[in-house]
């Protein structure tokens, strides 16, 4: 019979006994490489020193090294660009100057910053019980338009006085140029470190500076950095790995979509869970089942609770209130149920606290308060709701997957909360070749002492191999090692 192996053998087996059937595991390498570099899969095929396999050929895989695994290349990269950053947006403050008489201030409020020369920054504040001075800022949304050393101040005259706060910086905007010592997180190792070549924050290359230890191949990895947009790439092949699966194989028929083993080629949402932040996340990990390294993009929609409002038009005239307005319903919208604690100043209601989330909400709608009395123009938006996934589109396909493997999601690439929600593999991506231990050679026993011999290959035809393994195996635990005993 004719036969390969990774290191260019085609080999006829010495063994007299064998098998009646092939047992042990299947193996369907889909991208993988061996790495000694043996063994290569091109489109459609695998080619062995220049030779490409056929079914029923007989392979020797040999040479592997055992030992840890640092990274020795990476695959093709895949880059997202982020999305563009407000040009202006405030990213911190300075010099804040209190003022007095902010009294009717609850502990912690949202409210508008008004002056300089942008738009739509607001902060959450808090002020001191009795003066009424105003002890701290912090900056929920930086708007854009706005230069450093701009001076803002708080919408609403009856506020109090004497409030002021600067911006000290904004934003960086999106990077061109190199960015070094990334850490690149992901996969089974750890310790690799890249340079980053970006332009316009999208990662264009990535270039390997510490190779770590631990990887395998098909790991998924990736890395941030600011104004840089998100990006994966797989290691395509590491320094050395386990000998354990070095033996003798069959190049056997190609894998089922619907049952075989390899990248995942659809899923299907069984569960859409729920409690889940609106929005859309990139590259979120798959968790569960044989495989490894999938991620999809995940669309968190639907309508569920209030997770928070945005943007407040104040309105006018609303001027028979002052101060808190507790017990308000929020109308409108597509949802029921949602009350709030306005603040009231001017006859502007200037910001809006929660009190009630309410149910059937959807991202987007535009809540007011019909009860509030002698006022108009009074609006404020949902920004997000606790929703359930509604899409799920497949990033990179993984490797080692089989149909029917159940898959989810940890919450916290989903905005921290949430629940519930799973999908299912539909089909794999089918295999052009799979790999399954002769019978001959697929017993422990077997392989100490067995010899086979090369028929083709343009480095190693024509010689003879013997597993020089002493020691009782286990197939896919013991590491065999195979040398060269004599040419034919």
């Amino acid at each position: 019979m004719t036969a390969s192996a990774p290191n260019g053998l085609f080999f006829h087996t010495a063994v007299a006994a064998a098998a009646s059937s092939d047992v042990g595991g299947t193996f369907i390498p889909g991208s993988t490489t061996y790495q000694d570099k043996i063994m290569a899969l091109t489109t459609g095929s695998l080619t062995v020193d220049s030779y490409t396999a056929q079914l029923n050929d007989r392979i020797l895989v040999m040479g592997q090294n055992t030992g840890s695994s640092g990274i020795a290349t990476l695959g093709n990269l895949v880059a997202t660009t982020p999305a563009p950053i407000p040009a202006g947006e405030i990213a911190t403050l300075t010099s804040l100057v209190g003022g007095s008489g902010y009294n009717n201030f609850p502990p912690t409020y949202s409210v508008n910053l008004t002056g300089g020369s942008g738009t739509g920054a607001v902060a959450t504040v808090a002020a001191a019980a009795g003066s009424g001075t105003i002890t701290s800022v912090t900056i929920t949304n930086g708007g854009s338009g706005y230069v450093v050393g701009d001076v803002l101040g708080i919408s609403g005259a009856g506020y109090g006085t004497g409030f002021s706060i600067h911006v000290a910086s904004l934003a960086p905007g999106l990077v061109t140029g190199t960015v070094t010592g990334v850490s690149l997180t992901g996969g089974t190792g750890n310790g690799a470190v890249a340079t980053l070549t970006v332009n316009a924050g999208t990662v264009t290359a990535v270039t390997l500076t510490a190779t770590g230890s631990g990887y395998a191949v098909n790991d998924s990895l990736s890395g941030t950095s600011s104004g840089v947009g998100s990006f994966t790439i797989a290691v395509t092949k590491v320094t050395g790995v386990a000998a354990s699966q070095n033996g003798i194989y069959i190049v056997t028929q190609p894998g089922n979509t619907s049952s075989g083993i390899g990248p995942i080629a659809t899923v299907n949402t069984t569960t859409a869970g729920s409690g889940y932040i609106s929005g859309t996340y990139s590259n979120v990990p798959l968790t569960g089942g044989t495989g490894k390294g999938a991620t999809a993009t995940i669309t968190v929609a639907g309508n569920g609770p209030i997770n928070a409002i945005g943007a407040i038009v104040s309105g006018s005239g609303y001027t028979q209130y002052y101060g808190e307005v507790s017990g308000v319903s929020l109308t409108g919208g597509s949802g029921t149920g949602a009350a709030a604690t306005l603040f009231v100043q001017g006859g502007k209601v200037l910001s809006v606290q929660l009190t009630n989330v309410g149910t059937g909400y959807a991202a987007g709608d535009i809540l007011s308060a019909s009860g509030l009395a002698g006022g108009t123009g009074f609006a404020v938006s949902v920004a997000s709701i606790l929703g359930s996934v509604t899409n799920v589109v497949l990033v990179n396909a993984g490797t080692g997957y089989t149909a029917q493997d159940s898959l989810s999601v940890n919450a916290a690439f989903l905005g921290g909360v949430g629940s519930g929600f799973a999908a299912t593999v539909a089909t794999v991506v089918p295999s052009s070749w799979c790999l399954t231990r002769a019978g001959d050679a697929a017993v422990g026993s077997e392989m100490p002492g067995i010899a086979v011999w090369t028929t083709n290959g343009n480095s190693n035809g024509g010689k003879i191999w013997v597993c020089n393994v002493n020691t009782p195996v286990v197939l896919d635990t013991t590491p065999l090692s195979f040398v060269r005993i004599s040419t034919l």
